[in-house]
């Protein structure tokens, strides 16, 4: 993920989203999620830890936006 700061610098983060393996609703979805093809909607709590942002997830959906072409 790019952000801008407020000089306009960009900076480099990784994300990193972390659930509960017991989650079922959480587990079936990191099959569903394509990470080109979605927009992804995350609960949780944020920690930054260098370069990285982690995101203790409570509750994650997303948005297909990935269309095909029907002839």
């Amino acid at each position: 993920m790019l952000v801008s700061d407020f000089f306009g610098q960009e900076h480099n983060f990784t994300v990193k989203v972390v659930f509960s393996h017991y989650n079922y609703h959480l587990t079936c979805l990191k099959d569903s999620i394509r990470s080109q093809e979605s927009l992804i909607f995350v609960v949780g709590q944020l920690e930054i830890i260098g370069n990285k942002f982690y995101i203790y997830a409570n509750d994650i959906n997303y948005v297909n936006t990935w269309f095909s072409n029907k002839k």
